[in-house]
């Protein structure tokens, strides 16, 4: 990865409806409007991962996002990463938004499950409604916008 190139990350089983990962595509396409040089990057696999990559060429970002699979190495991915984003529609206490925090990650995730008990909104991350991919890509601009604001959430969700 280019240390130049800047990303979010999404980690998580590539499963529809729970992770609901088509209505973060539909966000990308929103934040890609406003800022094309945004990059995705989605780990994971699933039942879903050929709709995902199929709905991504079909909303036109297959440039901005990048399906790596299973992945072994996610520390080394989260801490290359910009931000972390979590679309679920239900949730329990998601472990991968737990390590992306203590990697520093600013959060974009969903208001579902055991999200607000982790997320602290406007303090170490954005918490928005589920299956709102304009509210979803409102939340992902503003801390890509703001990496200042993004580096003060990553670091309050650190301790």
């Amino acid at each position: 990865m280019n240390p130049e190139v800047r990303q979010a990350i999404h980690v998580a089983r590539l499963m529809y409806p729970s992770k609901d990962q088509r209505t973060l595509l539909h966000a990308v396409r929103i934040v890609v409007d406003n800022q094309p040089d945004f990059l995705l990057t989605i780990v994971g696999d699933g039942p879903d991962a050929g709709h995902l990559k199929m709905l991504s060429s079909e909303l036109g970002i297959s440039d901005n996002v990048r399906f790596l699979g299973f992945r072994d190495d996610i520390c080394k991915l989260l801490l290359d990463s910009e931000l972390f984003v979590l679309s679920s529609k239900t949730e329990g206490l998601s472990l991968t938004l737990l390590e992306a925090m203590a990697c520093g990650l600013p959060i974009v995730a969903t208001r579902v499950g055991g999200n607000p008990e982790a997320v602290r909104d406007c303090v170490t991350g954005l918490l928005v409604t589920p299956e709102a991919p304009d509210e979803l890509a409102d939340a992902i601009l503003r801390l890509w916008r703001d990496p200042l604001l993004a580096e003060s959430m990553g670091n309050e969700g650190r301790l």
